[in-house]
């Protein structure tokens, strides 16, 4: 089964070639894109898109995994592939989905059954487990015709995105999208001014431009030695990918774009797709009415014990036993409606990435580093990087000429009033002159 997949990858390594997407660089081994057996992937597939989420011990310890699975099961959404990193994982969801499970020892060698991430800060765990769940997509959508739709397991879904229209994968006018992504930009005080894509939920579709993307997103995590979304958005930066906003049941695409290396990313709308800060800071002030949601994501600092702050939200569907209620009754919470349909206002405003991480803990600049390796990225990015000190210098330029312009503006000004300054000073020597005068005669 290892020839067939090595073999299937040497055949889309050179398809990708022929479009313009890379395949395997000189530093990877094409063992790490042996994913063994794939056929499930296609067997729980709907239209080509098949939903995949990773699991460890530690998420079936906490419940998300059976939470998520309780939330699915209420829609019903049949159509995914829970992959185990971990041997005590597998059984664990061999036993929840039978026939939707995946594991291949080989692959995911080195990753541990514990909490990978206790605090919002990176580990070398969870690096480890983060590049290579990056990679696995990477090299399912190589393997595969598949699109693929990746879940973090700590979301649960009210509807199915695919039916209710609020991820317009498949609308006519929605296929230029490569990918759909959920938006985080509004934390820390940003604004919904730019972009800032999560990783938690992509739905991305399978073609040159999606696989050259997570080609270079993996290149990048292996420089940057960073977790996920800094090298995401890096890699769309490197690529001077494209966003549009997708909140009206179909992407607003407001332009043409050309280039077959660019990317474009269509934003889902936040009132749809809410992470966990999005529910407490206020920040859906203007849409309290909770059946607008059609997947929450419980991304919050805590992370070794979200079911209460979860439970809380009311996105915590297991009951008192650790069982899945019955759909209308149990104590369990019930999908939510169908949204309206109203306009929504975009959820974000300019359509560009926040920031971006450039150098490795080296110090070696990555964007350089990865134009080199990445066929048909070279002359792109030393581009790019040529406008970028273009602009640094027109910005310099204009500062200088502001300051100039501001110092000949103080020096005119002041010579309009030296005239009358000079005669001031003359009127007042010669009243004092003719006050001592007059002093003096008396």
């Amino acid at each position: 089964m290892r020839s067939v997949a090595l073999l299937a990858l040497a055949v889309a390594t050179c398809f990708d070639a022929v479009a313009g997407s890379p395949g395997v660089d000189e530093d990877v081994s094409p063992l790490d894109y042996d994913l063994g057996d794939t056929a499930v992937f296609s067997q729980n597939a709907r239209r080509g898109l098949v939903t995949v989420v990773f699991a460890n011990l530690a998420y079936l310890e906490q419940g998300l995994i059976q939470n998520m699975l309780c939330s699915w099961g209420r829609i019903p959404y049949p159509h995914y592939v829970l992959v185990a990193v971990d041997e005590a994982a597998s059984a664990g969801v061999a036993k929840l989905s039978p026939g939707q499970t995946h594991w291949h020892p080989p692959y995911w060698r080195g990753i541990g059954s514990g909490l990978l991430r206790p605090t919002n800060q990176k580990t070398p765990e969870y690096v480890a487990f983060i590049h290579k769940r990056t990679r696995f997509v990477e090299a399912l959508l190589l393997l595969t015709n598949l699109d693929v739709l990746l879940c973090d397991a700590d979301t649960v879904f009210f509807r199915d995105p695919l039916a209710d229209g609020t991820v317009p994968f498949w609308d006519p006018d929605s296929d230029r999208c490569d990918a759909f992504v959920v938006n985080s930009a509004h934390r820390g005080g940003k604004g919904p001014d730019r972009v800032e894509p999560l990783g938690g939920f992509i739905a991305v579709r399978n073609n040159a431009r999606s696989r050259l993307w997570y080609r270079t997103w993996t290149a990048m995590e292996a420089c940057l030695q960073s977790k996920e979304q800094p090298a995401m958005h890096a890699s769309l930066r490197v690529l001077d990918a494209r966003f549009a906003r997708a909140y009206q049941y179909r992407a607003d695409l407001e332009y043409q774009v050309y280039a077959a290396t660019q990317p474009v990313l269509c934003v889902l709308h936040d009132a749809h797709y809410p992470t966990g800060f999005h529910m407490t800071d206020g920040y859906l002030k203007d849409y309290p009415d909770t059946s607008y949601i059609t997947l929450g994501h419980a991304s919050i600092p805590e992370k070794t014990n979200k079911q209460p702050w979860m439970a809380e939200l009311g996105w915590w569907f297991l009951g008192p036993d650790g069982q899945c209620p019955a759909p209308r009754g149990g104590g369990g919470a019930v999908a939510a409606p169908r949204p309206s349909k109203k306009k929504l206002e975009p959820s974000v405003k300019h359509l560009a990435v926040v920031h971006w991480k450039r150098e490795g803990p080296d110090g070696r600049d990555c964007t350089r580093i990865i134009a080199e390796r990445v066929p048909g990225l070279k002359l792109q990015v030393a581009d790019a990087l040529a406008k970028r000190e273009q602009r640094r210098q027109q910005q310099h330029e204009a500062a200088a000429a502001r300051n100039s312009s501001e110092g000949d503006s103080a020096r005119e000004s002041l010579g309009q009033y030296q005239l009358p300054l000079a005669l001031t000073v003359v009127m007042i020597l010669f009243a004092r002159m003719f006050r001592l005068h007059r002093y003096c005669l008396s």
